[in-house]
């Protein structure tokens, strides 16, 4: 289904940088870190960065809803430390350190 793009009814995709961009906003405003970015510095991916699946832009959550993350998180949102990666990359990474995820990979990695 193409993205119909009126002023009342904007595309898909500028929705959800909109919500990406207040999101961003009211994090950093309770987590008392800098936003700095803009619409401009949110690149909506075709495909997730981190695992490859496509990103879509269809209601509700699942795992190709798209989500901005900080790449390092003390850092805020600027726009050198953002990326736009897959609701399931994002729940991820959020329930395990560097360290447990590389565990768990080298775990269930086929024996070379």
């Amino acid at each position: 289904m193409p993205d119909i793009c009126t002023k009342s009814n904007p595309p898909r995709s500028m929705v959800a940088k909109r919500a990406m961009l207040r999101n961003a906003a009211f994090e950093a405003k309770t987590g008392k870190f800098p936003c700095t970015i803009t619409l401009e510095d949110i690149i909506l991916p075709t495909h997730c960065p981190v695992l490859g699946i496509p990103i879509t832009l269809k209601s509700g959550k699942h795992n190709g809803t798209p989500v901005l993350d900080r790449i390092v998180p003390q850092l805020g949102y600027a726009k050198e430390n953002i990326i736009v990666i897959s609701h399931r990359a994002r729940s991820l990474k959020k329930r395990g350190t560097p360290a447990e995820l590389s565990a768990v990979a080298e775990f269930f990695a086929p024996a070379k």
